[in-house]
């Protein structure tokens, strides 16, 4: 379940289980950091995943993205680039397939794996092992009603819309480039993962779902950085190095130049995954002498 933790917060067509009659209320890790000049930063904990009639905000996060002039988020996802981007990066050399890559034994689990979530093997034949980790980790959230355009940030992209200047942490290239830089072990690895994840799938995505709705970063950091007992501990450690801690440090030395140089308040949305633990965003942001306040309803 870590792994498809993982491949959620890099898969951008992902979205909710069952839509709801009417948006679900939530109150995720949430929190106000002051800098040392004053200036003023909300860091929102989120999910690139979410029911597609949205989420019912409590009102202090309400009023946080009220009073403020700028989204922030990791990547833009309305930039017209990262289709092109993200298919680039995705595919092996024009000499090289997936089949050969793996070798039969792996190839075989992953062509019966795609079958099974209707998804055509040849689709995969051309992609590399953390892509095809992907695609199948968004087919099996698709299985289970899952739909594309709930996600947190695109929610906030598209209110911030005609009313706030955005900004990015990253660009698609960055994020999608993180992949490569694992290697080829840890992106069979995630693959691995992906492939024994499919039964409880639906129990455990709920309760990881219900962890962020309630904004339990304890609950949260142990689904992100607790060791699956079948990855060497090398390989996991190098991952969580990658796609977080490292991450981590560049995002909180780009929001401190924003806050210097954007006027006005900051609203940041940010995977959960950022914010928890001692080298999560509101550890690092205090570390470098802001003031951070968990959030939980009272105030702004």
């Amino acid at each position: 379940m870590r792994w498809l933790w993982l491949a959620a917060a890099f898969v951008v067509a992902l979205a909710c289980t069952s839509e709801p009659a009417a948006p679900p209320p939530v109150s995720p890790s949430f929190w106000r950091v002051e800098g040392p000049d004053q200036s003023e930063i909300y860091v929102l904990g989120s999910v690139h995943v979410g029911h597609r009639s949205g989420f019912s905000w409590p009102n202090h996060i309400e009023a946080a993205f009220a009073r403020a002039a700028t989204l922030v988020v990791e990547v833009d996802l309305r930039d017209e680039a990262l289709a092109e981007v993200s298919a680039r990066s995705m595919f092996l050399p024009p000499d090289e397939n997936l089949r050969t890559a793996l070798g039969e034994p792996l190839w075989k689990r992953v062509e019966e794996r795609a079958i099974a979530l209707q998804l055509p093997p040849a689709m995969l034949l051309r992609v590399k092992p953390w892509a095809a980790a992907l695609a199948l980790a968004e087919a099996q959230f698709a299985e289970l009603g899952y739909e594309a355009e709930g996600g947190v940030d695109l929610a906030f992209l598209q209110r911030a819309r005609d009313t706030k200047s955005v900004a990015a942490l990253e660009t698609a290239a960055q994020q999608l480039s993180l992949f490569d830089d694992l290697g080829e072990e840890a992106g069979r690895a995630l693959l691995e993962e992906i492939l024994q994840e499919r039964a409880g799938l639906a129990e455990q995505v709920e309760a990881m779902m219900d962890a962020w709705a309630r904004g339990d970063d304890e609950a949260l950091e142990q689904w992100v950085f607790g060791a699956p007992d079948n990855v060497p501990e090398e390989v996991t450690r190098r991952i969580h190095e990658r796609l977080y801690y490292a991450r981590n440090e560049a995002m909180a030395a780009r929001i401190a130049v924003l806050a210097t140089e954007v006027e006005g308040p900051l609203f940041v949305v940010v995977g959960a995954g950022h914010v928890v633990g001692p080298r999560g965003l509101p550890a690092l942001l205090a570390a470098r002498g802001y003031a951070t306040e968990r959030r939980t309803g009272a105030g702004t």
